[in-house]
């Protein structure tokens, strides 16, 4: 077993731990490196339990290559993405995953080594804004899952993958307004076998409801039902 297949198992094993495989990959990815989430109050271990206040704001991402990196990390750019498969029950086939986070662009500046890997400056637009944890009823914990993807020319992911997204990117009316219609049914192995795109770090964490969060997923609901009604 190579040094980088070595580093990378147990980052695998906690994923099919929690069944990110193969509920979300169906396979264990060539991980090449160890990926960290971190929000502004608290980083994340991968397959931890989180509270869900910590979850608000957007996170930042960090990236240390097993071995070190092989090119200069400015010459590639890469995604993150973020989705929720248990929306009404774990593994919710029928609601598909849930997009909270879709950035591309991203690069890692030397200067931005923090001991923990090179911190991602997020040079473009988000194809989807991030969504805080909002787990609601039924009240089972919902899992989270980071995957960082590498770029390349032709499979960067664009707002134009995701009719909502193209539609709510008008200067005029932010991308925040996707609700939670346009987020679901994201299928995430299809898609990156459509694009092309590599997971080379992979993340979990787990997030179960408080009253809070309880409130806000009825009010998402209730802007979802508002847009179907609307038309929009």
């Amino acid at each position: 077993m190579s040094t980088g297949a070595t580093q990378a198992q147990p980052i695998i094993e906690v994923l099919k731990e929690l069944h990110v495989i193969p509920d979300v990959l169906p396979s264990a990815p060539d991980l090449q490196g160890h990926l960290t989430i971190a929000y502004p109050t608290h980083t994340v271990q991968n397959g931890e339990h989180v509270e869900r206040v910590v979850t608000k704001d957007t996170p930042s991402i960090r990236f240390k290559p097993f071995g070190g990196f092989t090119v200069r990390p400015g010459d590639g750019k890469y995604s993150m993405l973020m989705v929720d498969p248990d929306l009404t029950m774990p593994n919710d086939r029928l609601s598909g995953q849930v997009r909270h986070w879709l950035q591309p662009g991203i690069t890692f500046a030397e200067q931005g080594d923090t001991g923990e890997g090179w911190v991602g400056h997020m040079n473009e637009s988000a194809v989807t804004e991030y969504l805080e944890c909002a787990p609601g009823p039924p009240g089972h914990a919902h899992r989270y899952v980071f995957l960082l993807l590498q770029e390349s020319p032709s499979s960067a992911p664009q707002a134009t993958d995701f009719p909502a997204s193209q539609r709510t990117a008008a200067p005029s009316d932010s991308k925040t307004t996707e609700n939670l219609a346009d987020r679901m049914g994201m299928d995430v192995a299809a898609y990156l076998t459509k694009k092309g795109l590599q997971v080379v770090g992979a993340s979990v964490m787990s997030v179960k409801p408080d009253v809070e969060s309880l409130v806000d997923n009825a009010k998402i609901g209730a802007a979802t039902l508002m847009d179907k009604l609307t038309g929009k």
